[in-house]
């Protein structure tokens, strides 16, 4: 999902039961936003598939929201790497029978358009 704000996404979901992970992209490239990620659910640098792959472990405890603040930084820096990390995120979230799906979501931070 695409929020504006961690208040954003507060106000407008169900997440005071979720466990919400915050990972702001600080620039540096998609190498650095992975480690920074990895340090978060304490595993050394992974695929993105070993690392979805333990947040999906996590999430099965407990719902897991991955807010990734500054997206839209990530999203012109990475673009394929953002893509990719979706893709799989999405497939091992929405993988086999409807109600086997995991408890588990990614809110990327994106600052409002400005027009005028």
């Amino acid at each position: 999902m695409i929020v504006h704000s961690r208040k954003v996404l507060e106000a407008n979901f169900s997440v005071e039961a979720a466990d919400i992970v915050e990972v702001p992209y600080a620039g540096g490239g998609w190498a650095k936003f992975a480690a920074r990620t990895c340090d978060k659910f304490g595993i050394d640098h992974a695929s993105i598939q070993i690392l979805v792959e333990t947040i999906s472990d996590r999430a099965l405890e407990k719902p897991l929201v991955l807010y990734v603040g500054n997206a839209q930084n990530l999203l012109r820096d990475e673009p394929e790497e953002l893509l990719r990390f979706v893709l799989f995120w999405e497939a091992l979230a929405f993988s086999g029978r409807p109600d086997d799906g995991r408890p588990m979501f990614l809110a990327l931070q994106m600052s409002e358009p400005r027009y005028g």
